[in-house]
């Protein structure tokens, strides 16, 4: 504890108008490439072992990553030259140990969604991480607010804040049951989604249990607070997030917004996963074996997940 209120003390950073800037400048680029692709069958992005490279339209989707990616770094840059870049569609952009913040860009997250037209879910990520603490995030939700309108989620760890359009939330209650989580599934080698060993005890318990992949950080984001208040979506609140293999550009931010929301972040042996260490921030790409979030007493009460 005492290190973590050293590393927010450091933390000097104007991280709100940083992420206020990043929502302005790519929420046009994120609506061009919209039109685009919003009425495409496009089930794969081009690096994938399944994409058919032979259809053209794949590759704006990866075209779209690196546009809004470009402009997050160049905006962060701007504010930050020193600090180090961990950021999804760029190989050059690596964990430096030598420098005390680093950058984590996740400028898609839910790809699937974005190329549907009918679909929401999906958003641009920033988390800063000091001294592998996530101290400050940005969960900017071009389309999930009522009526298809953008919402800007900001969470600031020193000062143990979430703010959503720039007004902050009042309260996080804390779960004492386990009625739904995340748990979505990764396909296995057969192509097939390999349940989990606790899912049918948990159903069997009453648990909803959402197994589908949409959004990583938008479930982790429902783990912390409730977002019904701010959509026409059905993103009611869960009370547990749990993945397999998971990727920091899918988890850095969501794991600050749960830090300020008083939830427990821990891998299935149930050690705490904070803060990040260097061996793990300098792997490539840096993966969590398991990432499992949930209130105290929801973990105490399951230790079936550990």
């Amino acid at each position: 504890m005492i290190a973590l209120q050293q590393t927010m003390s450091n933390d000097s950073i104007d991280a709100v108008s940083i992420f206020n800037e990043i929502s302005e400048k790519v929420l046009p680029i994120i609506q061009r490439y919209r039109k685009e692709v919003a009425s495409l069958s496009v089930t794969y992005k081009p690096d994938s072992k399944a994409a058919n490279f032979n259809n053209p339209f794949e590759s704006i989707l990866t075209q779209a990553d690196i546009d809004v990616q470009d402009e997050i770094i160049k905006i962060i840059r701007s504010h930050d030259d020193d600090a180090s870049i961990i950021a999804e569609e760029k190989s050059d952009c690596t964990y430096n140990p030598q420098k005390q913040v680093t950058w984590v860009i996740d400028p898609i997250d839910g790809t699937a969604q974005f190329v549907k037209s009918e679909a929401r879910e999906f958003c641009v990520v920033v988390c800063q991480l000091v001294g592998g603490w996530p101290t400050n995030a940005m969960i900017f939700l071009p389309e999930i607010g009522i009526g298809t309108t953008p919402v800007l989620v900001i969470g600031l760890l020193g000062e143990k804040k979430i703010l959503v359009d720039g007004e902050p939330i009042r309260s996080f209650p804390q779960s004492n049951t386990l009625d739904s989580m995340s748990a979505t599934r990764k396909k296995g080698k057969d192509s097939t989604w390999t349940p989990y060993a606790f899912e049918e005890r948990l159903t069997e318990l009453g648990c909803e249990i959402k197994t589908s992949t949409t959004s990583q950080t938008i479930d982790m984001l429902r783990t912390a607070m409730d977002l019904s208040p701010f959509s026409d979506l059905p993103l009611t609140k869960l009370d547990m997030f749990y993945r397999k293999l998971q990727k920091i550009w899918d988890g850095a931010a969501g794991m600050c917004l749960n830090l300020i929301a008083d939830r427990v972040i821990r891998s299935s042996g149930g050690k705490d996963l904070l803060p990040l260490s260097e061996t793990f921030l300098m792997s490539s790409p840096p993966i969590n074996e398991t990432v499992i979030v949930a209130c105290e007493q929801v973990l105490s009460s399951h230790p079936e997940f550990f």
